[in-house]
C-alpha cells in the first residue's frame, strides 16, 4: 500500500516539486497552500505523513501540529522551514516527528520519511 502524504506549503514551486518527486516514488500525494486547506484535506484523506511548512499566510504551521496530533497518533508530522533554526531542537516539543530546513531535496525528504515509518 502506498503511503499518503499531505503537503501544506504556500510556495507553489515547492508543492509542485515535492508532489512530483513523491508521486514518482509511489506516494499518494495531496497538496494544500494554506492551513485552512490543509486541515480540510487532513480531515478528508487521513494521510500517513504531513509535510507542514512553519510560515504560512494564515498561521504558523508549528502551532497546528498539536491539533493534527489530537486527531491521530498514526500520522507522522514533518515540519519544514527556511528561517526557523530554533525549531531544529524543539520540533518534538511542538508535536512534530521531524524537522527539515529549507532548501532540501525530495531525496532528503524521502530519507526522513523512511526513518519515521
Amino acid at each position: 500500500m502506498n503511503k499518503k502524504v499531505l503537503i501544506i506549503d504556500d510556495e507553489a514551486d515547492i508543492r509542485f516539486l515535492l508532489e512530483r518527486g513523491l508521486t514518482s516514488n509511489n506516494y499518494q500525494v495531496k497538496v494544500a497552500e494554506n492551513l485552512v486547506q490543509g486541515i480540510d484535506k487532513f480531515n478528508h484523506t487521513s494521510p500517513d505523513i504531513i509535510v507542514l511548512d512553519v510560515n504560512l499566510p494564515d498561521g504558523n504551521g508549528s502551532h497546528e501540529t498539536h491539533s493534527f496530533r489530537k486527531n491521530t497518533f498514526k500520522t507522522s508530522i514533518i515540519l519544514i522551514s527556511a528561517d526557523s533554526d530554533h525549531l531544529i531542537d524543539n520540533y518534538k516539543l511542538l508535536g512534530a516527528d521531524a524537522f527539515i530546513k529549507k532548501p532540501f531535496s525530495v531525496n532528503q525528504l524521502i530519507a526522513v520519511i523512511n526513518t519515521l515509518q
